[in-house]
């Protein structure tokens, strides 16, 4: 990339992203071709500012290690080198030359790039990270619009914090937080500007105006006290932990340039217990869902489960024959590459006697990402479970 800066955005999901890489991208970092960025959505009305071909690349590394950006896979020592990547390898060298040899200052942003950091440094070793942090009650508390439970966000949410932190030890990076970014960010443009190599670009009035245009604070619907977490018995955790958590993050905002190696500690830590409570809700939480699926296919009866193969109930459930989705030969293939894709794979399965299907909590961001399959979904079939673990629909028209 000759002597081109490259910026790369880190943080976990709901926590202000894709706010900062707009902000970033209004400062002069390139983020690709329009046409490649993806399309905003009902949760993100203001747009993701997310590279469509760097998400594929992501999901494809995490798929081929055993997992997905909701369900993070294991990562083995050295993965990054396994000639299994060459192949992607080259995708990535392909997309970052095509999209981004003629950039003096590009960059981009994709939350699962946490955990697959390892891959992308390889092609690109000398990068400047910004990271992005959010109180993580309120990120959890944000992630249960999607269907996760407040301690599987607060899992998601500390597993990708502690990857990005671990990920750059050493490197150069700087904490951006999204409270202050929507408080004070006059104050944050200054600093993020200065640490990408762009201060020039603040000084000019339509950039402050742009960026003060996009800012909008009524789209911030969780803010909870760092001084008293725990107002909501629903959360599942003890208070000293959730306590702990809050501890950590004040730790982080007092350091800015992330210095403190003790903090990621303590968030290894914290972690670990969460893990371990979020363990034993799940078990409790698919046994409740068979059983109101049960209610709705008759023995002997096949359904379609989309479950990102995260609840692993094999083929059988209780004397009804479960078909994973997408699938090849009767296993689970992965999600599909876009919406035609699963129209025409829900097609060919109808056709083969399925008539039901049901969108289990790990994939409930399906029907965010797959807005023409749920359109279609919803246009054609009868809703019949519409709860927090399951939404399902008669294969009827």
């Amino acid at each position: 990339m000759g002597n081109s800066t490259t910026i790369c955005v880190l943080g976990s999901y709901r926590s202000g992203t894709s706010l900062t890489t707009r902000i970033l991208n209004l400062l002069g970092v390139r983020l690709g071709s329009e046409d490649l960025l993806r399309r905003p959505a009902s949760d993100n009305p203001k747009g993701f500012w997310e590279h469509e071909q760097i998400k594929e690349l992501n999901d494809q590394i995490l798929s081929r290690l055993g997992g997905n950006k909701f369900n993070p896979p294991t990562f083995p020592p050295r993965w990054e080198e396994s000639p299994e990547f060459e192949t992607l390898n080259r995708q990535a060298r392909s997309v970052i030359k095509r999209e981004f040899d003629a950039s003096t200052v590009w960059g981009w942003k994709d939350p699962a790039t946490c955990l697959t950091l390892p891959f992308w440094k390889r092609l690109l070793p000398t990068m400047r990270y910004v990271i992005c942090l959010r109180n993580p009650l309120d990120v959890a508390r944000s992630l249960q619009q999607w269907g996760f439970t407040f301690i599987e966000g607060m899992r998601l949410c500390l597993f990708y914090m502690h990857s990005a932190l671990q990920n750059t030890a050493g490197e150069q990076r700087r904490a951006v937080f999204y409270e202050d970014l929507l408080e004070r960010w006059q104050d944050d443009l200054h600093r993020i500007s200065l640490f990408i190599g762009l201060s020039e670009r603040v000084e000019q009035v339509q950039v402050r105006g742009a960026v003060g245009n996009f800012i909008d604070k009524r789209l911030q619907h969780h803010c909870t006290s760092l001084n008293s977490p725990s107002d909501d018995d629903g959360y599942g955790l003890p208070e000293s932990i959730l306590r702990d958590i809050q501890q950590v993050y004040l730790g982080l905002r007092e350091d800015g340039d992330l210095q403190e190696s003790g903090i990621d500690n303590s968030l290894q830590r914290l972690l670990r217990i969460v893990e371990q409570t979020a363990r034993a809700k799940w078990t409790d939480r698919i046994e409740l869902s068979l059983g109101q699926l049960q209610e709705h296919v008759l023995p002997g009866r096949s359904f379609i489960l989309v479950d990102d193969n995260q609840w692993g109930t094999g083929n059988v459930v209780s004397g009804r024959h479960v078909v994973p989705f997408l699938e090849r030969d009767g296993q689970y293939w992965g999600p599909p590459p876009d919406d035609a894709t699963a129209i025409q794979e829900l097609e060919r399965l109808m056709q083969s006697g399925s008539t039901f299907m049901a969108f289990a909590w790990p994939a409930f961001w399906w029907l965010d990402y797959y807005q023409e399959l749920r359109r279609y979904m919803e246009s054609n079939f009868k809703c019949v479970i519409n709860n927090d673990r399951i939404i399902a629909f008669e294969l009827r028209p």
